[in-house]
């Protein structure tokens, strides 16, 4: 909240910028110090699936696009114009195709489905946010948005050995990540702008008063220029600047000013020395900010998951999950979140208890698929693994199980039961419309009765139906046959001229002349030209689309 103090008649000073939120930013900590803050974080934070108050980041995430972009316009106009800006303004602009990047791999990485499932904060002042996201918040706050991934890898192992991270949320920490960043960059560089706004004022208000002491009117008529103009850090740093320039005219305006800052116990110099380091400091986190972008876009986040996953680290020691490639490691990992999800225990957990019978297994001397977790994973185990675990498939999950079992005459089953009920329903709507020759005697009678502007409408085409309605024979056969012949003869001749004469080529010992093989284009262009043919000339003959139409 910016300190607003009303000075004399007409000065009004604000000793802080005027922005909506403050940077993300805290206390720089070093790496041993950010690993004690994640144990910290671990045993404070309180997570639950259904908080009281639920924040929805891909919306924020829109906000903060919207507001990067506004300002990304606004700063190029200032620009453009030859207007100063800060060196965190020139950052942003010349790297706004990085920012764009960063919300668009968010937007398709993060589906709601994805979103609804991770852990939420119970409490605290990011409550209703997801557990990961109060995790990235805390290493860009207190790195100054300068990422580094042992710095990142080291905190997640911290954190894990108080509060294991979910599958999920490791999956998620790239993705939060970046949404962290993006609000920062929205934060700072709303500063910059409200920066270079006062910046023009100030601009604006040295000219007025140049101009007013050049004409040499009074001292209190010199300071009415400065009326309602709220006098802020940045305000200040250029308003004294321009003054300065002007030589000694100036100097009772900024004696006047120096005076109200003495009441208040600073000076013009301690505020535009603060403000001048909060613009380095600003410069740095915009500067920081695009760098771990950049880095992030770069990680192999496949490899960090599986560096910093406890459930991998548990799989790790049967002898062969190592030596499987990606997918099947990533098979596992999903049949150990859909048990998780509707089981008693938990992923780590799980994980133990698949490789524990792995080894029992071994131990027992049983054949070498079941001496491997994925048998009870995903193998022919999973259903014995299932009960012992106290998993109970959804509905869903039971219905998809069913037809898989069935195989290939589930499948065909399936088919013919739509069919079959496709066809009852036809039928049916069929039997309660009438036949298809209840219809030519009325359309006999209002053929008959003069009406020249009606139509009819039925689920199929009903033969001699345009007879019964007294349509004449139309054209448009004659216009298809004359289109599709046409065609037909330009084909020949375009394949003859271009075969024989155009680019003569002998293939494989074949005549140049050959009429066996220009049958497949021929006949293929004159079915596609008469196909097309007969559809736009059907919608033309009929004024289609009438879209005024009921039956549109």
């Amino acid at each position: 909240m910016a300190a607003s103090f009303a000075l004399g008649s007409f000065l009004k000073i604000e000793l802080h910028t005027n922005v909506p939120a403050s940077p993300i930013r805290s206390e720089l900590f070093s790496t041993e110090r950010l690993e004690q803050h994640a144990k910290s974080l671990a045993e404070a934070q309180r997570v639950g699936p259904a908080p009281l108050r639920i924040v929805s980041l891909p919306r924020k995430l829109k906000r903060n696009a919207r507001q990067l972009v506004a300002d990304y316009r606004a700063l190029a106009k200032t620009a453009n114009a030859a207007k100063p800006i800060t060196s965190a303004g020139e950052w942003f602009l010349d790297n706004f195709y990085i920012v764009e990047e960063q919300a668009r791999e968010v937007v398709k990485d993060l589906p709601p489905s994805y979103y609804r499932e991770l852990p939420k904060l119970l409490d605290g002042p990011l409550a209703g946010y997801p557990r990961v996201y109060g995790i990235a918040w805390a290493i860009v706050a207190h790195s100054d948005s300068a990422l580094d991934v042992d710095r990142l890898k080291r905190f997640l192992d911290a954190y894990q050995s108080l509060a294991p991270l979910m599958i999920g949320e490791l999956w998620a920490i790239a993705i939060t990540l970046r949404l962290v960043l993006v609000e920062n960059l929205s934060r700072l560089t709303h500063n910059v702008v409200a920066r270079v706004a006062d910046g023009d004022r100030a601009e604006a208000a040295a000219n007025d008063i140049t101009t007013a002491l050049l004409r040499e009117e009074p001292d209190a008529s010199v300071l009415s220029h400065l009326k309602d103009e709220a006098i802020t850090p940045a305000f200040l740093a250029r308003f004294e600047q321009r003054l300065r320039d002007q030589g000694a005219a100036t100097d009772s305006v900024l004696r006047e000013i120096e005076r109200q800052l003495e009441l208040h116990s600073t000076s013009a110099n301690t505020v535009i020395q603060a403000e001048y380091q909060a613009q380095s400091a600003d410069d740095i986190s915009v500067r920081n900010i695009i760098t771990s972008m950049r880095l992030i876009s770069n990680i192999d986040w496949a490899d960090f998951f599986e560096s910093v996953s406890l459930v991998d680290k548990t799989l790790s020691t049967t002898p062969n999950y190592d030596l499987m490639d990606f997918p099947t490691r990533d098979r596992y990992r999903r049949a150990i979140e859909n048990f998780a999800r509707r089981a008693r225990l938990g992923e780590i957990e799980i994980a133990r208890r698949a490789v524990r019978e792995a080894r029992a297994a071994e131990r027992l001397g049983k054949s070498p698929r079941e001496r491997d977790a994925g048998y009870y994973l995903i193998g022919s185990g999973k259903k014995g693994f299932e009960k012992r675990i106290g998993f109970t498939p959804s509905l869903r999950q039971r219905i998809a199980r069913t037809v898989a079992a069935t195989g290939l005459a589930g499948y065909l089953f399936a088919i013919a039961a739509v069919t079959i009920a496709l066809v009852e329903f036809i039928l049916f709507l069929e039997a309660h419309s009438g036949t298809p020759q209840s219809i030519y005697p009325a359309a006999e009678r209002v053929r008959d009765a003069g009406y020249s502007k009606w139509d009819t409408c039925t689920p199929f085409a009903v033969h001699g139906l345009d007879k019964a309605m007294g349509i004449k024979p139309t054209t448009l056969p004659w216009f298809v046959f004359f289109i599709g012949i046409t065609c037909s003869l330009f084909a020949i001749c375009f394949e003859c001229w271009v075969e024989a004469y155009a680019m003569p080529i002998v293939v494989g010992g074949k005549p140049l002349f050959s009429i066996p093989a220009f049958v497949p284009v021929w006949y293929e262009l004159t079915v596609l030209t008469s196909c097309f043919t007969a559809f736009f000339g059907n919608w033309i003959y009929n004024g289609l689309p009438r879209l005024h139409h009921p039956a549109f």
